[in-house]
């Protein structure tokens, strides 16, 4: 069975025929005594065999960790049948080098990118193993990470013609989880966060020099089911990350991993499947959890407006389905939030008072993760048996527009001008190419004006000292038009 009896093993008896059994393993065995002997006949197939199904006794249907196979002579010989999208993805993410890319790491069949456009066979494998969680450097196209079963966390520097392992030094001491989070910074491309059973902090890159920033963050119990399940920093403070664990622990560091407090009082005994700080306000947060290990599909998601140190339900009208994964709109203050669960996708424009399933077309499936495209503006579903989904998020949500923004034709594609580095701390800068720059404002997501600025050189720099962290709209007058820029403030 390949030591996976307990995931996959199954056995088939043919219906006219109860002395030829089909045994499903990694592999696939035939037996035409009865089950004295058996015979392999399915090394030649993906590896995983799930499940077998009769048309006849010489019509078999064959489903594996690879695909969808068809034998007419009794399994003797196999045709894989294509055009099925049906990859079972962990984790997905689209390429901020080419947002019409998307990504996704995918149970036994490694991590793999592809365009809608490209159709559904047109998709390339850049790494293998079990995969999950693509990343990107977002300051160099050339570096791109990729990750496979337990940690195994990979980096290439040259586009991903060649991968080295830079995880290696946690998993030869650490337990770690079978899909284990990191995450690349929104601050620093080269800062990187690695979950294990505690907090590590690489701060060079595609390199494997990591430091522990916390402690043993699980109950202390030795073994796979306690460890960290999910990493989140935030994106108003670089200084304020949650991590959470599979045996229902919850934790907060405000001071990048200085100290860390507890944080699960009023949470089930759960695994902690999302943690995700508010992009709106930094002393919000969300938290997901799953209970499938207990026997339990409820629906658990929980707000806190203090950091954690209470939490509200807000699962409201949620069906039974556990939850994987959140996300939340920037600009909605916490009221737009869409959840991935056992059973497909549900959104709420009102902060969980009333959720709605999104989409028609997507069948009850599980959904493990969810991303947003910037650059087409779409939610990005990744499905365990309906491959990667898309929907564009303003026919989930209403537009999220500051009041200055009624009836501004969105330029971006014409005018070349940036706001940079994005996020700011201390200064940014207005950068025009292709036209002049004339004026801006900045409005924050309440619609007010805070700053004006005329005048302005083809590159001029900005202070940003004094601004309150979070999302802001740069509105910039050129001309050839007007232009909005998202700015994100941190200190």
């Amino acid at each position: 069975m390949g030591g996976f009896g307990w995931y996959f093993g199954e056995i088939r008896i043919d219906p006219n025929n109860d002395n030829t059994l089909y045994l499903l393993s990694v592999s696939l065995y035939k037996s035409t005594n009865g089950g004295s002997s058996f015979t392999a006949i399915g090394n030649s197939l993906h590896a995983d065999k799930h499940d077998l199904k009769f048309m006849n006794s010489n019509t078999l249907l064959l489903a594996t960790d690879g695909g969808f196979y068809k034998s007419t002579n009794a399994g003797t010989g196999w045709t894989m049948k294509n055009n099925l999208p049906i990859t079972q993805f962990y984790e997905v993410a689209y390429n901020p080098w080419d947002t019409t890319n998307y990504y996704g790491g995918a149970q036994d069949n490694g991590t793999n990118y592809g365009s809608l456009a490209g159709g559904l066979n047109n998709w390339l494998r850049y790494y293998g193993g079990d995969g999950f969680r693509p990343q990107f450097n977002w300051q160099n196209d050339q570096v791109l990470y990729a990750e496979w079963q337990n940690g195994n966390v990979v980096a290439s520097t040259n586009g991903g013609g060649f991968f080295n392992t830079i995880s290696q030094s946690i998993v030869d001491s650490d337990r770690c989880s079978w899909n284990t989070p990191y995450l690349v910074s929104k601050y620093n491309p080269d800062v990187l966060y690695f979950g294990s059973y505690r907090v590590h902090k690489n701060i060079d890159g595609p390199i494997d020099n990591w430091v522990p920033i916390s402690g043993d963050l699980t109950d202390g119990t030795d073994n796979v089911f306690h460890v960290i399940t999910t990493l989140h920093q935030s994106p108003i403070s670089s200084q304020l990350i949650y991590a959470g664990t599979s045996d229902a622990r919850v934790w907060v560091t405000q001071n990048d991993g200085g100290s860390w407090s507890l944080i699960n009082t009023g949470l089930s005994n759960r695994n902690i499947s999302c943690v995700l700080a508010s992009p709106d306000s930094q002393s919000h947060v969300f938290v997901s959890q799953t209970g499938y290990r207990n026997n339990d599909s409820l629906p658990h998601i929980y707000y806190s407006k203090n950091y954690g140190n209470s939490w509200t339900s807000i699962a409201g009208n949620l069906p039974n389905f556990a939850i994987n994964d959140i996300w939340v709109q920037p600009g909605s203050h916490d009221s737009n939030i869409v959840v991935a669960n056992d059973g497909g996708v549900y959104a709420t424009h009102d902060q969980g008072a009333l959720w709605e399933r999104v989409g028609n077309n997507m069948p009850i499936i599980p959904v493990y993760d969810l991303d947003y495209n910037e650059g087409t503006h779409r939610i990005i579903a990744g499905t365990f048996a309906r491959s990667i989904q898309t929907m564009p998020i303003d026919s989930i949500f209403k537009p999220v527009k500051p009041p200055f923004a009624e009836g501004v034709t969105d330029n971006s594609k014409v005018i070349s001008c940036t706001v940079y580095p994005n996020p700011s701390s201390d200064y940014f800068t207005i950068e025009s190419t292709n036209t002049t720059a004339l004026s801006a404002i900045i409005v924050d997501m309440h619609g007010s004006v805070i700053r004006k600025y005329n005048n302005i050189a083809p590159q001029q720099h900005f202070s940003c000292k004094d601004m309150t962290a979070g999302y802001y709209i740069v509105s910039i007058r050129t001309t050839k038009g007007r232009v909005n820029k998202q700015l994100v403030i941190t200190h």
